[in-house]
């Protein structure tokens, strides 16, 4: 407990600044909500309305910012002690990987949760639950990414390029399916005598796919984005890892199509 309780202070410590800014981005949108700022009676309706906009929009670009710092955050605190590279100076110090691991994700949910609870109008007191899943799955994928690189720069171009690469395989597949489909709709209607116009649509088809929803797809990547993690901390094999990170892009964006949305 002592070891992952120096761990936590030195990630402290180095991310200070970050750690700062992101603490003023959790204040201000933490008590934002509790003062009521009226315009001058005397102002016009225009006046008002420009007051209004002006503020509503401070309030989601301090969501924004605050939400950004958390993302940047949980990168450098992952890549404060890199598992690949040359510069993995942990090792030489007396700290297992599931203890450097224990200390990262701790630190790192303690940001998520305060986080989730003062994002301003996208936070758990405006009662909107589907920020705080997707944003989970947002600050895992970054946090997988950051395992297997070494800098920022190469994490979003690896988060970019994977991201992508997964996201054509998943399109290609919806094409070859969509062919397919309609290739065994056109020979039963050959066989049948029935031949005409036909423009098949996917949605169609659907209805009679059994229904999984999109929040057990959501819950399967997460599960897979977590095992991830764990599986580069333990073993540190980078390229299996991203190889699984591939697989479970891939996989979910093929889930997505071919089960309907609850």
């Amino acid at each position: 407990m002592n070891v992952i309780l120096a761990q936590l202070r030195k990630d402290v410590l180095t991310q200070r600044f970050l750690l700062l800014a992101w603490a003023l981005c959790s204040a201000f949108n933490f008590i934002i909500p509790f003062f009521h700022i009226n315009p001058v009676g005397s102002a016009s309706l225009v006046g008002q309305a420009v007051l209004g906009i002006g503020l509503l929009g401070g309030i989601y670009a301090a969501a924004g910012v605050q939400f950004l710092l958390l993302a940047i955050l949980a990168a450098r605190i992952i890549q404060e002690d890199p598992l690949v590279g040359t510069e993995v100076f942990w090792r030489t110090r007396p700290v297992s990987r599931a203890r450097l691991l224990a200390e990262k994700l701790l630190l790192i949910a303690t940001l998520y949760i305060v986080t989730i609870f003062t994002c301003g109008p996208l936070s758990l007191q405006s009662h909107d639950y589907a920020f705080p899943f997707f944003s989970l799955i947002f600050i895992l994928s970054f946090v997988a990414f950051a395992s297997v690189t070494v800098g920022f720069v190469e994490l979003i171009l690896t988060f970019l390029g994977v991201g992508i690469v997964a996201e054509f395989f998943s399109i290609l597949m919806y094409f070859l399916r969509n062919f397919r489909l309609s290739k065994i709709v056109h020979e039963t209607q050959l066989q049948n005598g029935t031949v005409h116009s036909y423009n098949y649509n996917l949605s169609s088809d659907a209805a009679s796919v059994p229904s999984a929803g999109v929040d057990w797809v959501s819950l399967v990547l997460i599960a897979c984005l977590v095992a991830i993690i764990v599986h580069q901390y333990l073993t540190t094999r980078t390229k299996r890892s991203l190889l699984f990170l591939f697989l479970a892009l891939l996989l979910t964006s093929l889930l997505k199509q071919f089960l309907p949305v609850n």
